[in-house]
């Protein structure tokens, strides 16, 4: 049951991984005119990286929060209700650690890769370019 649990998590983990990655490359991509603008304003590229990593922390903060209340409530509710062995009901602390760490590497970095690599080191000018 340990096996087929684990199994279970890891596919949702890797499910919502893929999901984030999309989301953000998306929105990233999406806000590329946004992101050329404020820097032809005078916003320098250390600044809209500190505001990625703002953002990525946010998501990664409210998806722990939602995660840690209601994800834990719902979790004990199906943890009682087909616990017919009577087992207490323990939390893997540890292990939740290692998954919050890993949430907010995924998030902090995620948005900083995809920046860089659609920013391509090009000047502002040919960024602007691309949308006349």
């Amino acid at each position: 049951m340990f096996e087929i649990g684990t199994v279970i998590s890891l596919l949702l983990l890797f499910v919502g991984m893929l999901n984030y990655f999309n989301t953000m490359v998306s929105s990233i991509q999406n806000r590329k005119l946004n992101f050329s603008i404020m820097e032809s304003v005078g916003m320098s590229r250390r600044q809209i990286r500190k505001l990625l990593i703002y953002e990525g922390i946010l998501y990664a903060g409210g998806s722990v929060f939602l995660t840690l209340t209601i994800g834990m409530g719902i979790t004990y509710f199906v943890f009682q209700s087909m616990n017919y062995m009577k087992i207490p009901f323990a939390i893997p602390v540890l292990t939740l650690i290692y998954a919050i760490l890993l949430i907010m590497i995924l998030c902090i970095f995620t948005p900083i890769i995809t920046h860089k690599k659609i920013v391509k080191n090009r000047s502002i000018v040919e960024r602007l370019r691309e949308y006349e």
